[in-house]
């Protein structure tokens, strides 16, 4: 069970993942070692990373109509899915998919290397 406020339920799936339910959608953010009970209508992925771009998981939700929104550099990889509509985002980049309002923002780990200007 997640958090619910009016029409949207938020459930935190471990690590990075969650999945939000809103009127009707079900809409996942990096799932990584998930045991779904429901199939996705949109996913988020925000990088290319194993933990945040798994196909194991993402197998396990995709369904045709499923949109797949990702950073560019997640292309090749989600494309071995042969499923699902793939949408690419740049930061700063606002797309609208099944009723959100989706924007991509730049974002790195702090703790972490990171090359510069990423």
């Amino acid at each position: 069970m997640g958090f619910k406020y009016d029409e949207v339920e938020i459930t935190w799936l471990g690590h990075a993942g969650f999945m939000i339910s809103h009127r009707g959608n079900i809409y996942y953010i990096d799932p990584f070692k998930i045991k779904p009970k429901e199939k996705a209508d949109v996913v988020l992925v925000t990088h290319e990373h194993f933990d945040h771009l798994s196909l194991e998981d993402l197998r396990k939700i995709v369904k045709p109509e499923t949109y797949l929104v990702a950073p560019e550099n997640c292309r090749d990889k989600l494309r071995l899915l042969k499923s699902g509509i793939i949408k690419l985002v740049r930061p700063g980049d606002k797309v609208e998919v099944k009723g959100a309002k989706i924007e991509a923002v730049p974002a790195y780990n702090v703790n972490k290397f990171r090359s510069p200007g990423v």
